[in-house]
């Protein structure tokens, strides 16, 4: 008996918010939502593109001496650089980076 209870409460919500859907002014909010999302979405990629050109321009001296050392253009250029420490350099940049935009 409970297990149908709760299966109709999950219908009167699913029509409840059906009919909500349907009010003018539950459209629009939902729409600026919707608006919203799509603009942060659109700043945290061009935040992305705008970092990850910043990050190439600290990492260049370690791409350009793999790049001498293998006489090839890739960008498989880790080698002469440890893990930890382009994990702080990346640390350290966003962290300027965001002090950046913040002012």
């Amino acid at each position: 008996m409970e297990k149908e209870k709760v299966k109709k409460k999950k219908k009167m919500n699913k029509k409840e918010i059906n009919k909500l859907l349907k009010d003018k002014k539950i459209k629009e909010l939902v729409n600026k939502i919707k608006r919203h999302t799509k603009d942060i979405d659109k700043q945290k990629k061009q935040f992305h593109k705008t970092f990850e050109k910043r990050l190439k321009e600290v990492f260049v001296e370690y791409i350009k001496q793999f790049q001498e050392e293998s006489k090839t253009v890739t960008r498989e250029w880790m080698s002469g650089i440890t893990f930890d420490k382009a994990k702080n350099i990346i640390l350290e940049e966003n962290k300027k980076f965001n002090e950046q935009k913040s002012i």
